[in-house]
């Protein structure tokens, strides 16, 4: 607990030092519950973000970001736009993500479900019954803040888990079957433009990306598995 008030002061000490004419307290969602939690495209403008303490919210983070931090989350729904670097989500239970990163890390995350589009391998850390899904988020202006991210959208490595804690039998985590897979997570805001997904789903989702691909990270696919 120490150690979690310790980081919270040095993130808080950084988002007041990097915010772009955005107060800090306009980059936190802290101790809510059951509240619809929303940044629109322009609030926060590539500055990083920190979430803690939700219960049965949902959070929409609908423009880009520089890196995120969630802790100690329960019955939560995330929608998160590009994110340049990473989004590490921590001591939380029974969540529902869509999040496009850099970077994905979980660490203590338990019974909860992931939609992503991640540049590199999702790693995950003493986590258990974890599923991964492709990216199906959509807002208005998300093709633009994938270019803002720097995240090529043809770049999606959603399915090649990193588990730091591997079991002898079996997997920590798994891949959202399509009967449990919601193909579009889309947010449409007033005013502006239809929400857009510029990410393809792969066929064995209900898209149009006929391509294979891997189950596993590196070293860690069971028998080479691959996905076609």
């Amino acid at each position: 607990a120490e150690n979690k008030k310790i980081a919270k002061q040095q993130q808080e000490t950084k988002l007041t030092e990097m915010a772009d004419d955005i107060p800090a307290k306009d980059l936190i969602f802290e101790d809510k519950t059951d509240e619809t939690l929303i940044k629109k495209p322009g609030e926060i403008l590539g500055n990083d973000f920190m979430i803690l303490n939700l219960e049965n919210c949902d959070v929409y983070l609908l423009d880009f970001t520089a890196q995120i931090t969630i802790d100690d989350c329960v019955n939560c729904r995330f929608l998160i736009g590009p994110c340049e670097g990473s989004i590490f989500f921590r001591d939380c239970k029974n969540i529902k993500v869509t999040a496009a990163c850099a970077q994905f890390r979980l660490r203590d995350v338990t019974d909860s479900d992931f939609c992503l589009y991640s540049t590199s391998e999702p790693s995950i850390e003493t986590s258990t019954n974890v599923k991964f899904g492709p990216f199906n988020g959509g807002y208005p202006h998300l093709d633009e803040h994938f270019r803002s991210a720097k995240l090529e959208t043809t770049d999606n490595k959603w399915s090649q888990i990193f588990d730091f804690n591997k079991p002898e039998e079996g997997r920590n985590w798994g891949l959202l079957n399509i009967s449990e897979f919601e193909q579009e997570n889309y947010k449409a805001i007033d005013g502006m433009s239809a929400p857009i997904n510029p990410v393809g789903l792969p066929i064995q989702y209900g898209g149009s990306v006929d391509e294979p691909f891997i189950v596993g990270a590196q070293g860690q696919a069971q028998d080479g598995d691959m996905m076609s």
